[in-house]
């Protein structure tokens, strides 16, 4: 009976355990895998947490620029003319006026343009970029002088209504003024045909050139070769009669631009006058211009006269002045 009796707590022990480890297992009955994704799971749901709490940096917000005032320009007094290997005794300068408030402004950009460089006639140009002083001006000093000049310098600066701009004259004349040289030039009469003797054009052209303060010029004649169009063949005649004593050589053909016309008892006259200007030292083309004139009288000869003296010979000479 004691044996039944150890057996029966046997079994009884061993189904009790049966019991538990049933219980266990149907606790937790998911997989390896699947417990693994479900601690994926609260990471992800953790790290979206996490990164809900923490504030991202905003980027810091600039004010806006001002706006652009209305402005203007005014510009400086025009410095005294110079020549060439002479500096400017004075700026350029300009003003920059609010014209809301119309107060100078400053702090201002500006942009400089002005004659850098030439080739014969051809005149280039550079750009530089300044700013306003408390005054709202703007000062610029341009670069040593090497070259004839009639040109100007031109301000600009941005304005609410677009750019506004202002120029002052840039004036620097010939130093070959006072050097030497000659005039050679050749009238046409109305026939096509060249006028051998007292050109009054370079007569003319002489006297303007006197007038404006050359000195130790004169004419001379090289009828043929100008005719014949040859700038070499005029180069050597000149250069066999008067050679290094003369600095430059001013040559040139006059002739009959059209018909004589008048009209109301008023004549007029139309002229072309084709000039160069040579260095004699090198032969060098240093200037050339086409002048065309319209002279006016009360006969055919006086607006022939007015179209030479009053009109060609001062036109001629500014442009070599500020030419050659």
């Amino acid at each position: 009976m004691f044996k039944i009796s150890f057996i029966s707590m046997v079994v009884v022990v061993c189904l009790l355990f049966s019991s538990c480890l049933t219980t266990k297992e149907s606790g937790d009955s998911s997989t390896p895998q699947q417990q693994e994704e479900v601690s994926l799971d609260n990471m992800s749901e953790n790290t979206s947490t996490a990164a809900e709490e923490t504030e991202i940096p905003l980027e810091p917000e600039f004010p806006p620029p001002p706006p652009v005032p209305n402005l203007s320009l005014k510009a400086g007094k025009t410095p005294t003319a110079i020549r060439v290997g002479q500096n400017f005794t004075t700026n350029f300068t300009a003003t920059v006026i609010n014209q809301e408030t119309e107060s100078a402004e400053s702090g201002i950009t500006v942009t400089v343009t002005y004659p850098a460089s030439k080739d014969t006639t051809e005149i280039s140009f550079a750009t530089t970029e300044l700013t306003t002083n408390e005054e709202g001006i703007v000062s610029f000093t341009p670069p040593d002088t090497s070259f004839t000049c009639n040109s100007k310098i031109t301000f600009t600066v941005k304005s609410k209504d677009g750019n506004k701009t202002t120029s002052i004259p840039y004036i620097v004349k010939t130093n070959r003024h006072n050097k030497g040289g000659n005039i050679a030039i050749v009238d046409y009469g109305l026939t096509g045909k060249p006028i051998r003797d007292n050109s009054r054009s370079a007569s003319a052209l002489l006297t303007a050139l006197i007038r404006n303060g050359f000195s130790s010029i004169g004419n001379v004649d090289f009828v043929n070769e100008i005719h014949s169009g040859d700038k070499a063949k005029i180069y050597q005649a000149a250069y066999n009669l008067i050679g290094n004593n003369s600095n430059f050589l001013i040559y040139g053909t006059v002739k009959y631009n059209g018909e004589v016309t008048e009209k109301d008892g008023v004549f007029y006259t139309p002229l072309i006058g084709d000039i160069t200007c040579l260095e004699m030292k090198t032969g060098k083309e240093l200037f050339h211009t086409v002048i065309e004139v319209v002279g006016e009288g009360s006969s055919e000869w006086a607006a022939l006269q007015n179209a030479r003296m009053d009109l060609f010979g001062p036109q001629a000479a500014e442009a070599l002045i500020y030419g050659m």
